[in-house]
């Protein structure tokens, strides 16, 4: 059955809406994937752990040993329903720098990244996309994301030295640069030769 012509209208101004709101939003994919991997490691951990407390347990004749165990592997249940957040802000240039952002830390694992309030809306007046606009918002997003990775301890790379102290700008830049060139070359993929029109 077609959809009434009045209920098209209205369904095409939502995808408008929703499309025109994601543009604030540069880099949200690839923010979606350090939640994502986060949940990952969690896991991952808690599994380890729990694994861990069930062989103690098989060993453990004390009932009050017996007791703290079950609670930890409890507790370890809970703490997998433990997520990160990472939110996008714009805030007005008199609280932050146009050319800066930073990021908050909630003590629930939620990550606030402010960005400048001019950086808000990616078009010009006559509606025309502002390249310089998405690039500069971008390379914040990028960079600002690289902290969270690097700086924050919500992930270790194994094996990876630690960060030498005064060097983190510098690793959140690399970060955000090689994040933006892998971006690129994904891109070129999707759109090249007209691919992305058959997706």
């Amino acid at each position: 059955m077609p959809i009434a012509a009045a209920r098209t209208k209205a369904i095409e101004e939502f995808a408008m809406m929703v499309n025109k709101a994601s543009e604030k939003y540069q880099l949200i994919h690839a923010t979606f994937a350090i939640e994502k991997l986060f949940q990952e490691k969690m896991s991952r951990e808690s599994n380890a752990r729990v694994i861990e407390l069930r062989n103690q347990l098989k060993e453990e004749n004390d009932p009050e040993r017996q007791k703290q165990i079950h609670l930890e592997a409890k507790e370890l249940q809970k703490g997998e329903d433990k997520r990160i957040r990472i939110l996008v802000n714009y805030i007005s240039i008199s609280q932050l720098p146009e050319t800066s952002a930073r990021i908050a830390k909630t003590p629930n694992n939620t990550f606030i990244i402010s960005l400048p309030k001019s950086l808000e809306n990616v078009r010009n007046p006559d509606g025309a996309i502002n390249f310089e606009k998405i690039k500069q918002l971008r390379e914040l997003m990028a960079h600002e994301l690289g902290h969270i990775v690097l700086h924050t301890g919500i992930f270790q790379l194994d094996g990876a030295p630690i960060c030498v102290p005064g060097e983190e700008e510098e690793e959140a830049e690399f970060f955000a640069q090689r994040l933006l060139e892998l971006r690129r070359e994904r891109n070129s993929e999707i759109y090249n030769d007209g691919h992305y029109k058959k997706i």
